[in-house]
């Protein structure tokens, strides 16, 4: 990894933490949260937590893995390895990105 500047007001750059964004918020919103009783000390614990594992145990369309495949070569949700194909991740990344950037120039 290396830093690139960015823009601030473009939420591409960023995809990543945009979508952790979107997914903290879509789960805060569809948590029934005036009914839930809440833990005085630490009220976010449970729903972070929440959230962690929902990012970390989706798949990834460009991957075809979740992100926790790809880092503990497990799945989470079955007790099965998961043995990841970095060339033929590599080579989607780059299929996908090429892609984007000619549908840019056109």
């Amino acid at each position: 990894m290396k830093p690139t500047p960015t823009s601030v007001k473009n939420p591409r750059a960023n995809a990543i933490l945009e979508r952790v964004h979107q997914v903290l918020g879509d789960m805060i919103r569809t948590k029934e949260l005036q009914k839930h009783t809440f833990d005085t000390v630490d009220a976010w614990s449970e729903l972070l937590a929440s959230v962690a594992w929902a990012i970390h145990s989706t798949h990834h369309t460009t991957l075809q893995a979740s992100p926790a495949q790809l880092v503990f070569s497990r799945d989470m949700l079955l007790n099965i390895k998961f043995i990841a194909d970095w060339e033929a991740i590599r080579l989607r990344k780059q299929d996908l990105t090429d892609k984007n950037n000619t549908s840019e120039i056109v």
